[in-house]
């Protein structure tokens, strides 16, 4: 695309190599972590990512990451896909296997947000999100990979509401729901460690009371105290 970078309503739109590489000129890609969200054309936006990550001359045990691959929650948010889900998910498998020297760097993610959003309880979004990661963890197994490496190629992206000692619960019991999968898989306790992502629930803010929307915000440091109690990483829109 030859049109500048425009703000969207969450992010910039990427659509070429040199789009990325000037929207990440100034950013000290060894000590920041990219995570992308790229829907359906999560295969071009990791190889533009990758390609960057090559183009710096960057050691890949330096770069850190999530390559936003998951088919499932953009088939839920959607409500179809251009392809078949079996060919994404065959897209994922590829995806992962190019990943074996990136120890940092996980190629799905788990996102619950759709669901969330959709007005799941946390018992729903829970369960989505396991059987969204099983779907996952057997397609990279049946790709060649360990369970061991399958895990580590999964990270999990939620949703923090308002209610701050219910979310502590949520987030507990995730990683105790995944450790329990991973491990009964035949999967080491090390390799079933969560990473999880947490992101504001759009739910918890308005357009029409920005009275209250500022209250909302002050609130933040209580979200982050959640996020604490929980070892959860935050991504704030």
């Amino acid at each position: 695309s030859t049109q500048p970078l425009s703000p969207c309503d969450l992010g910039l739109p990427v659509e070429t190599l040199d789009e990325l590489r000037q929207l990440l000129v100034d950013v000290p890609l060894a000590s920041v972590a990219i995570e992308l969200d790229a829907g359906e054309n999560f295969p071009a936006a990791a190889a533009m990512l990758l390609a960057l990550w090559q183009q710096r001359g960057m050691d890949p045990r330096q770069c850190f990451g999530v390559l936003g691959a998951d088919p499932v929650g953009t088939l839920a948010r959607q409500g179809s896909l251009s392809t078949s889900v079996h060919s994404r998910l065959r897209q994922l498998s590829a995806l992962s296997s190019q990943l074996g020297s990136f120890a940092n760097v996980s190629s799905a993610v788990v996102d619950t947000l759709v669901y969330h959003e959709a007005g799941a309880t946390d018992d729903l979004e829970l369960a989505a999100s396991m059987a969204t990661a099983v779907c996952y963890l057997r397609t990279l197994g049946d790709a060649g990979l360990t369970v061991d490496a399958a895990a580590r190629q999964i990270t999990f992206r939620l949703a923090a509401s308002t209610f701050y000692f219910r979310d502590i619960a949520k987030f507990r019991a995730a990683r105790s729901l995944w450790f329990r999968i991973v491990t009964a898989s035949g999967g080491s306790p090390e390799s079933a460690t969560m990473q999880m992502h947490v992101r504001p629930s759009l739910r918890a803010f308005t357009r029409r009371d920005p009275v209250r929307l500022i209250l909302r915000c002050a609130g933040a440091t209580k979200e982050q105290f959640v996020l604490a109690a929980a070892a959860a990483c935050v991504s704030v829109w």
